[in-house]
Formats: C-alpha cells, structure tokens, sequence
C-alpha cells in the first residue's frame, strides 16, 4: 500500500479505519454496500485509509492504529474484535 502522509489538494477529509475482517469489505460483488464504501459515496473529498486485517488480533488492530496515526487522519474507525483471538508464538508449536 502506497499512501502519501500528506493529504491530497483535493481531499478535505481522511479516515482512518482499523479492524478485523469486519472492517473490510471482502464480498465484492456487491460493490459500494460495505459501511467503509459509505464515507466516499456521497462525498468525494474523503480519503478511507483502510488498514483492516482478516482474522486480525486486538493486538494487531492497535498496531494498526499505531501506524495509521502517522497519515494524520481526521477521524478513526476503530473495531475492537473478540478477546479470544489472540497470537500464538509459533515457537512453542513447531509442527505447525
């Protein structure tokens, strides 16, 4: 993902989204039903910097979030995901 840390002339807004598979927007055939396709539809000076990740951790998501502030986003989609789902070092499970 190539994203400049500027904001864009044209752009007067840019969100932030960072998430689980519910934050993004995997079924393509129905373009633009998504709630993040929902920022742009109507008005076209946002930005939706979409850092969603499926299968994605509370940890991994508040690494997103921590990346994602260097864009400098005027708001931010922030979806916490289940407790359970959480990382595994791979080290104790050398078989996988």
């Amino acid at each position: 993902m190539n994203i400049n840390l500027a904001k864009p002339p044209l752009i007067q807004m840019r969100i932030l989204i960072c998430a689980d598979s519910f934050g993004t927007n995997h079924d393509h055939r129905y373009p633009n039903l998504h709630f993040t396709d929902q920022f742009t539809k109507f008005q076209k000076d946002v930005e939706v910097i979409n850092l969603s990740i499926h299968g994605a951790s509370n940890a991994l998501i508040q690494m997103q979030l921590y990346q994602g502030l260097q864009f400098n986003p005027d708001g931010v989609v922030f979806s916490f995901t289940d407790p359970w789902r959480m990382e595994i070092p791979i080290e104790q499970y050398p078989e996988i």
